[in-house]
């Protein structure tokens, strides 16, 4: 594979629109559908079954693809996988931002929830034989290093590349989670619960896992079981969420990531020695471009703020030059310093720099970035990753009912490992 086709450099801005103008074109028609539509919710048992906004459009991007309604060929899909992580640094951004806002919660929190979220690293320990038994290649980096929502894909996107194996493995956990975690995790906290074995409180905790819904879900049934401890599960549920939402990057960036790479290498002994590795090529861009893709990228949020959350433009402005000048100070980063950190590692970290206590532009940043709805730059993430994986389909199609399997296998793991480490903590910390 040439170096020219690994980067995808363009020798004019002008050279790359006359590729890229279809690809926007497409997710900004496909942010209009999605987010037209909304969530779609439908109760089943005590859990319900949601559908977003990204899902509409990573279908979308997959049936316009080469395999299906050939609406781009296979220059495009190319191209699309290389602009995912324009959709996702904005992402990043307010996620750290949010850090940064909610900074005293983690310093007065404690190590009980201050470590709360390595109870989620026994899901890759779990998850990964599994899958390697099972067939799976470097698939199972990306499908096991987590339960694979929004941020966890971003880091995987970054390091790997968006067109890797290991990325195509996170967005196949992160759909089998859409689709049936809601449930399952509901579920599998009726089950876990019923056996006694954890105190109601650590269990509340557990079930903030870092993804709001199955929280929701899995919270919901310990209440049921429970009712006479439902006002502490949901405290403790909520608190958990917030906790394992600002530090399971950091989590998922330094330890679960590289320890699932390094497991993979011990259990498969045909790996290809860093085919894909851990600086995946450089993008290749100038700073002009980076630019003016993420004010495309922030028009496209934008978009999706409007539509699915009724927040006028004008409203959103402000906080759309806040995550694109902070995903932009990122890039400058990424070339400028010597520690060789993933983009969206630095968008993080900027983030929470510029929300925290010692900002002078704290204010402004929380309540400009508050005006964007957590999941609005997704949608066009959304757009970006189903076509980047649309001359995929038939490949991930063939390994469907693995993906099913191993996604039991990470969602059990994280909860269960949760349950586990939590119950720990709280009985040293002497609160049960």
């Amino acid at each position: 594979m040439s170096g020219k086709k690994e980067n995808y450099v363009y020798g004019s801005l002008r050279e790359r629109f006359a590729v890229e103008w279809k690809i926007f074109a497409l997710a900004f028609v496909f942010i209009l559908i999605a987010d037209n539509i909304g969530q779609i919710k439908i109760p089943v048992g005590k859990g319900m079954f949601i559908l977003f906004p990204i899902f509409y459009a990573i279908i979308l991007g997959v049936l316009s693809g080469p395999q299906v309604f050939k609406i781009v060929d296979s220059k495009h899909v190319k191209a699309a996988s290389r602009l995912v992580v324009v959709g996702i640094c904005p992402f990043i951004a307010k996620l750290g931002i949010t850090a940064g806002a909610n900074i005293d919660t983690i310093l007065e929190s404690g190590p009980v929830l201050l470590l709360h979220g390595f109870g989620n690293l026994l899901g890759p320990l779990l998850a990964l034989p599994v899958a390697i038994l099972l067939g799976m290649k470097r698939e199972a980096v990306g499908a096991c290093h987590s339960i694979n929502r929004e941020y966890h894909m971003a880091l995987i996107n970054n390091i790997y590349g968006p067109d890797s194996a290991e990325a195509r493995g996170s967005l196949s956990i992160y759909i089998v989670g859409g689709m049936v975690g809601t449930i399952y995790f509901g579920l599998m906290a009726s089950v876990v619960g019923m056996t006694g074995l954890f105190h109601p409180q650590a269990l509340g905790l557990a079930s903030g896992v870092g993804a709001g819904i199955m929280m929701a879900s899995s919270s919901a049934s310990l209440c049921a079981i429970y009712p006479a401890w439902a006002d502490t599960i949901s405290a403790m549920a909520s608190v958990g969420e917030t906790i394992a939402g600002i530090t399971g990057i950091y989590i998922t960036m330094f330890i679960a990531i590289p320890m699932c790479d390094k497991l993979y290498c011990i259990l498969e002994p045909n790996w290809e020695s860093w085919r894909y590795g851990l600086r995946k090529g450089g993008d290749g861009m100038r700073y002009i471009e980076w630019l003016i893709l993420f004010i495309l990228g922030a028009c496209g949020t934008g978009l999706a703020n409007l539509i699915g959350y009724g927040v006028g433009f004008g409203d959103s402005i402000p906080g759309l030059v806040v995550l694109a000048a902070i995903s932009m100070a990122a890039v400058f980063l990424t070339k400028a310093l010597p520690l060789k950190l993933p983009i969206v590692a630095y968008c993080s970290i900027i983030g929470l720099l510029t929300a925290s206590p010692i900002s002078p532009v704290r204010e402004f940043v929380i309540q400009a970035a508050s005006n964007i709805n957590f999941t609005a730059p997704f949608t066009m993430v959304g757009a970006f990753a189903g076509l980047a994986i649309s001359d995929q389909l038939k490949t991930f199609i063939s390994q469907g009912w693995k993906i099913l399997i191993v996604g039991i296998f990470v969602m059990t793991g994280t909860f269960v490992g949760s349950c586990l480490w939590d119950q720990l903590l709280l009985t040293l910390a002497g609160v049960i």
